[in-house]
């Protein structure tokens, strides 16, 4: 998704663990195993994602959700 501007929105992974429904740890996690990327880190160092990447990874945990399969923050997508 993008502002009205155009613009893709950066999160902090509190935020796009909040939004996901897991925890943050998870969210790292996911970032350094590959799942999600980091777009940059703020003024105080903290990893920042792209809503857009956020809300794709969103639809995909969806699927998996609906094929009955459980989501882990490790290991091999379902």
């Amino acid at each position: 998704m993008t502002s009205a501007r155009g613009f893709n929105l950066l999160l902090t992974a509190g935020q796009v663990a909040e939004r996901l429904g897991v925890s943050t740890s998870t969210i790292l996690s996911w970032a350094s195993a590959g799942r999600l990327r980091i777009a940059g880190q703020d003024e105080d160092g903290r990893a920042l994602f792209r809503e857009g990447a956020v809300d794709r990874l969103a639809e995909d945990l969806d699927a998996v959700a609906q094929r009955g399969a459980p989501v882990a923050p490790f290991g091999s997508w379902s």
